[in-house]
């Protein structure tokens, strides 16, 4: 509660106290004071009593004297700000980058005393909101925005950077809550603004403090009511949100718009900015509505406005096949399927329009130019991107998800080529060779069950697939109750019946399949590098498996017995293979 309302509730109290009860509560509050504060208290009372007969207390409770602080402080800041006053920051000769996790790498002096203005401005940033001082507060709070202090030496050498306020906090360089300056700085620059400004004003501060999790509703639990004028605030705040790019901007007009209740004022919005904020279509869309077909129209229309190249756009189109199934529109809901796949070509959209459609087949030529496509485009424009966020936002098919799109393409000399060049039996982390030798032991799989080495190979591989029931009935209306393990050996099933493995290709797959469990057991036995036997012992197990789903009887045991006699001396392997011997 801040202090005027505060001050109000007790006068409200106290105005209708009897003496015994006022004497009653003085005597209380004596009682439990700590000691420390007993010679203060007693002054207090003296100084009410008419014992010292002192002058009147300021009607303003101090607000003049922290005006006239922050008049002070705001100079001294812009010096900090313009580098005229600098900190210095040097090497701990102490510290190493093994063992000391606790010690700082760098320590910081403060010849000028500039950490003391700054950190005397932030908690009168505090006493601004707890006196509600607004205007001057805000002043303040913008002149601590972007602050940044210079510390010459190692610190600005090594780094090339600035210390920021978060950074103060970081280094203990400061005290307090850094959460709690950001929300009331904030909430000044809010209070202090006319409406017409405090959009623009409110997200300069709000890019300030992007590495929170602050939002627009943080600033509205700080008040005792409701924020004045925030329905007319509200769309302008949306409006400003709508003309900026970037995560927090996003975030932020997420939050807005989720407290509009009016679903065409809504859409209105989403129309407006789908060029730079096209997530506002989902947004509209995963709201709880009554008419499906009114829906399936918005969701068609985004799109058409959306750019294929976006990954949003795959979850407006699986949003939108989603009411289409509900309407029992099954070619639109494939439609949807498709233009999923389009914008986001995973391989868990790739098998939900070839697999779960009603008409297989139909879209078989289209997948595979889709498929084909966005792979050129990854080649094209992949330096084109140059951060992580820009990559993630964009339709991109990652070398491991291209030679899974192959390998049910059934372009397996491709796959190989591309994922499964390395030709030793060490080096296989980070790279394709173990997710590959996976799926061809799969393909050579001819059993109609999968024993226990080949359900732990299906298990890699709906891993590998990013594969979940969930994710797979995205777009649906409806659901399936069999397990997510039998659900995917069903489509593996089905895509081992839509084609012939020639006797040649066996032979030359099986082969390859052979050799390479052979050359990782291998490479290592030879680097005993025991934490790997388990996975050793899983491929050979497998590997028999397969041989004997091809009719060879015992083929498991033969094909285990080879490799337990060849390396009988190490003990830790072969219980590793005992493992897998049900």
């Amino acid at each position: 509660m801040k202090l005027p309302a505060f001050l109000k509730s007790v006068d409200q109290y106290t105005v209708t106290m009897t003496h015994e009860q006022l004497e009653g509560f003085v005597h209380e509050l004596a009682r439990t004071l700590p000691e420390a504060d007993r010679d203060d208290f007693l002054d207090t009372l003296k100084h009410f009593s008419g014992e010292n007969k002192p002058e009147m207390v300021p009607a303003d409770d101090g607000r003049a004297e922290i005006i006239n602080e922050i008049a002070t402080l705001i100079p001294r800041l812009e010096q900090i700000r313009e580098g005229n006053l600098e900190m210095e920051g040097n090497y701990n000769e102490d510290w190493n980058d093994w063992d000391d996790y606790d010690e700082p790498e760098f320590l910081f002096s403060d010849p000028e005393d500039l950490l003391c203005d700054v950190q005397a401005a932030i908690r009168l940033v505090h006493k601004c909101v707890d006196m509600e001082i607004y205007c001057e507060g805000k002043e303040l709070a913008e002149a601590l925005t972007g602050l940044e202090v210079v510390a010459k030496g190692d610190y600005l050498n090594h780094t090339g950077q600035f210390l920021s306020i978060r950074n103060l906090f970081a280094e203990g360089l400061i005290s307090g809550d850094y959460g709690n300056y950001a929300k009331e700085a904030l909430f000044l620059t809010y209070m202090g603004s006319s409406n017409t400004d405090r959009p623009a004003a409110l997200y300069s501060v709000f890019r300030d403090f992007s590495y929170t999790d602050i939002t627009l509703e943080s600033i509205l639990q700080m008040g005792c009511s409701e924020l004045p004028e925030f329905d007319a605030f509200l769309p302008l705040w949306t409006d400003c949100l709508g003309r900026e790019s970037g995560e927090k901007a996003n975030e932020l007009l997420q939050e807005a718009v989720s407290m509009i209740s009016n679903r065409d004022k809504l859409l209105e919005t989403a129309r407006r900015f789908a060029d730079v904020h096209p997530e506002l279509y989902l947004q509209l869309l995963n709201m709880k509505a009554d008419d499906d077909a009114a829906m399936l129209q918005i969701g068609q229309e985004a799109l058409n406005r959306i750019s294929p190249e976006l990954k949003i756009r795959s979850e407006i189109a699986l949003r939108s096949a989603y009411y289409a199934d509900r309407l029992n529109m099954h070619d639109i809901r494939e439609q949807c399927w498709l233009e999923a796949l389009k914008s986001d070509t995973s391989v868990i959209n790739y098998l939900r329009i070839k697999y779960m459609t009603d008409n297989p087949g139909l879209y078989d030529e289209r997948i595979s130019s889709v498929v084909a496509a966005v792979r050129r485009e990854t080649l094209d424009k992949g330096d084109t991107y140059s951060t992580w966020v820009q990559k993630s936002l964009m339709n991109r098919v990652s070398t491991e998800c291209w030679c899974v799109l192959l390998y049910f393409e059934k372009r397996f000399d491709e796959m190989e080529s591309v994922g499964m060049r390395v030709k030793e039996g060490l080096g296989w982390s980070f790279t394709f060779m173990g997710n590959g030798l996976d799926l061809l032991l799969l393909l050579l799989f001819q059993g109609q069950y999968y024993p226990v080495a080949m359900k732990s190979v299906l298990s890699n591989a709906m891993g590998l697939c990013r594969f979940s029931k969930e994710a797979l009935y995205k777009g649906s209306a409806s659901s399936d109750d069999r397990t997510e393990e039998a659900l995917f050996a069903d489509i593996i099933g089905k895509w081992k019946a839509s084609f012939t493995l020639s006797a040649g290709d066996r032979i030359k797959w099986m082969t390859k399949a052979t050799e390479l469990v052979r050359r990782r057991t291998t490479g290592i036995m030879e680097a005993n590098k025991r934490n790997h036997y388990g996975e050793c012992a899983r491929y050979i197990a497998a590997l028999g498996e397969v041989v004997e789903s091809s009719g060879e009887k015992n083929g498991k045991k033969n094909v285990m017995m080879e490799y337990e006699t060849e390396y009988h001396r190490r003990r830790a392997f072969l219980a590793e293979m005992w493992k897998w011997e049900l």
